[in-house]
């Protein structure tokens, strides 16, 4: 049978994140594997090892990642690369590609990066990546990015004993239409994805809307650097981003176990699970905590900060507003996307029978349809391979042919 979500460490699974700061010769964890730079770490080289011939100057980002990823995945394989901005997006794409990518800092949008996140999704690598923490203020094209799967953040509390998800007013949030006002002016735009479309929640039908999920970015206890005692009060989505990698580390460890693939890029079954929350077959309320059900726009919302440029195009007056800019509801909203993700989404993106079907095509003799995990299965005549389960053995019955973009 089925291994369960308890099981889960995130074991025999790597998680990448992008370094342009020197992380490589820190005494890390057992389970921070490797480092791959551009110049002074030729090959593979243990990041264990103090006396590697990296540097020894690790920056806060990358110990915030790498810490975020472990609370959440212990068992998971970390792998640092090294390098300047398109080096290390490209090395993580080619020198062993983890299934789960994370980036937690600001890094602009280009052709050249764009078709790095297009490789990522074509291989089946999940790519997360934080909205930014000054709300309606975007700084970062790439969260725009359509082959991202950009994570807001939330505050956990409790109230009478029983936890609460609120959004963490800082956390980055809006629409990708080019930003003409304010600091955010001449961030490129970026056309709303196929997966966006008729989603309740989201924003037109012209723009990439943001964030995609969110997670616990408020509160947070993490060390700053090497040397540094642990910051109780930290915060931002740059802890979310890599929380979520490592959640994708816990999914994949139970595909391996249940004999299925990775789930790849995650937006489109992230979508079609969500979606499902207003059909008569909802899995979204089991795989998601909604963060805006139930609980008002009160101390709910996005914050919205009214800045101006100065004669360089720099963000010099900031005021933060007492107008929330995007508030949370129920479902998707541009505060948190489809929210924060339950134990139960493990067990939907790793089932091997998952609910529901999402979408169904016939040929003349043979039907393909494709599950909420991202998995496709086929039945029906297969005299030229129609099935592709390696055979032309026709089928009466579903084949367990099961594959993963």
């Amino acid at each position: 049978g089925a291994s369960t979500c308890k099981d889960s460490t995130g074991t025999d699974h790597c998680v990448g994140l992008p370094a342009s700061e020197a992380i490589c010769g820190v005494d890390f964890p057992g389970n921070m594997t490797n480092c791959y730079d551009e110049s002074s770490c030729p090959g593979n080289t243990d990041c264990n090892n103090t006396g590697s011939a990296c540097p020894a100057a690790p920056g806060g980002e990358v110990m915030l990642d790498i810490e975020m990823v472990l609370a959440m995945a212990p068992g998971a394989n970390i792998i640092v690369y090294e390098g300047s901005y398109d080096t290390a997006l490209s090395n993580m794409a080619t020198i062993t590609p983890c299934h789960q990518l994370n980036l937690s800092w600001n890094m602009g949008d280009t052709p050249t990066r764009e078709s790095i996140l297009l490789e990522f999704a074509a291989q089946g690598q999940s790519f997360f990546h934080a909205s930014g923490d000054w709300g309606n203020l975007i700084y970062d094209g790439l969260v725009g990015s359509q082959y991202a799967t950009i994570v807001g953040g939330t505050v956990l509390s409790f109230v009478n004993g029983a936890p609460t998800e609120t959004v963490w007013p800082s956390s980055g949030g809006g629409i990708s239409d080019n930003h003409p006002n304010g600091c955010s002016a001449g961030m490129p735009s970026q056309a709303m994805p196929y997966y966006q479309l008729g989603v309740t929640g989201v924003v037109g039908n012209s723009y990439r809307n943001f964030p995609d999920v969110a997670m616990v970015a408020d509160n947070l206890e993490f060390d700053t650097a090497v040397t540094a005692s642990k910051d109780p009060g930290g915060h931002g989505t740059s802890a979310s981003s890599p929380l979520w990698a490592g959640f994708m580390a816990l999914v994949n460890q139970q595909n391996s176990t249940n004999g299925l693939g990775p789930v790849g890029f995650a937006n489109p079954v992230l979508y079609a699970i969500g979606k499902t929350k207003y059909s008569g077959t909802d899995v979204y309320d089991s795989s998601f905590t909604d963060i805006g059900s139930g609980l008002g726009n009160t101390n709910n919302y996005v914050a919205q900060y009214n800045c101006q440029l100065d004669t360089s195009k720099n963000c010099t007056i900031c005021g933060l507003t007492s107008t929330p800019a995007y508030s949370a509801g129920d479902g998707y909203d541009l505060a948190s996307g489809w929210g924060s993700p339950k134990l139960g989404l493990i067990d939907q993106l790793a089932s091997s029978t998952p609910s529901p079907t999402l979408d169904v095509s016939a040929g003349y003799k043979h039907t393909c349809a494709v599950k909420s995990n991202n998995s496709v299965w086929c039945w029906g005549d297969n005299s030229e391979g129609e099935l592709g389960n390696g055979s032309t053995r026709s089928e009466e019955r579903r084949v367990g042919k099961e594959c993963r973009s």
